[in-house]
């Protein structure tokens, strides 16, 4: 059976589902995702940007089915699901001022009602603040000692690993 060209098509999902052509890039979406803090896509049009955001949207979703003999299948902890939002300005006035805000808190809107939430702030940092749970502070490790010598596990991860931290002297931690 041969396959068709996803012509037109800019859902990862459909082009997945539908068995049209795919070249496998998710080794390169691997390396965004693990090097990467913030990215400013600039392609010419019908160049694949809609697509790419899409697949990093079944991605963080945890939709394990569509990666099945990709690249990223194996790599990728599926267990672990992101929820996503995805706001569009594609089309609009952004020459009035104001509009982008208003845009903006509009898409929020549908977002939240959506979800069944309901938040009030007229703020995107309000609003995010909303969406995301509390972060806890990073477990810092403690330093092992050994002999009197503090070996931090960070700084000398051979020299601590599996190794017992010998007696404890009293008085030592």
């Amino acid at each position: 059976m041969r396959r068709k060209l996803p012509i037109g098509i800019q859902t990862f999902r459909k082009i997945r589902e539908e068995g049209c052509y795919y070249v496998d890039k998710t080794a390169h979406v691997l390396r965004l995702v693990d090097e990467g803090t913030h990215y400013f896509l600039s392609r010419p049009r019908r160049f694949g940007k809609s697509l790419l955001l899409d697949t990093l949207k079944e991605l963080f979703e945890g939709s394990e089915e569509l990666f099945r003999g990709l690249d990223i299948h194996d790599r990728w902890d599926w267990t672990v699901r992101h929820p996503v939002l995805r706001l569009s300005f594609g089309s609009g006035n952004f020459d009035e001022p104001g509009y982008l805000h208003k845009d903006a808190m509009a898409q929020f809107d549908g977002i939240e009602r959506r979800a069944g939430l309901r938040s009030g702030y007229d703020t995107a940092p309000s609003r995010f603040r909303q969406y995301s749970p509390p972060v806890p502070p990073p477990r810092v490790p403690r330093p092992l000692v050994r002999d009197r010598i503090a070996l931090h596990p960070a700084r000398h991860p051979g020299r601590v690993r599996g190794a017992g931290a010998g007696p404890r002297r009293h008085g030592s931690q």
